[in-house]
């Protein structure tokens, strides 16, 4: 099966990730982030990824996607918390209801 999102890093990206991974305080999604990158660049499947780290096979698959979509800047930024991303696309001018108040 053809992959539909390629990671082909730059020059510079693997040795950033690298040092990424080696770092002593460092958390550990990250480090498993870069590790899945490094390895995708390589050329291993997602199966042979996730075999190799110890991580789901969606994981990986969602990694290699956030990378391609957003870049590789995205993959450090990222917060499960901050939602304000997927905000960004609808902010009207004015607050908007969606049905009528009572009594009115």
């Amino acid at each position: 099966m053809r992959k539909r999102y390629l990671v082909n890093l730059t020059e510079d990206e693997p040795a950033a990730l690298t040092q990424l991974v080696k770092l002593d305080r460092v958390s550990g999604l990250k480090r498993l982030r870069a590790s899945i990158l490094l390895k995708a660049d390589e050329g291993l499947t997602d199966q042979e990824i996730a075999d190799d780290l110890d991580a789901g096979l969606v994981t990986v698959e969602r990694v290699r996607k956030r990378c391609c979509e957003r870049g590789l800047q995205a993959m450090d930024n990222l917060n499960i918390h901050d939602l304000s991303c997927l905000y960004e696309a609808f902010e009207p001018e004015e607050p908007h209801c969606c049905h009528e108040p009572f009594g009115v």
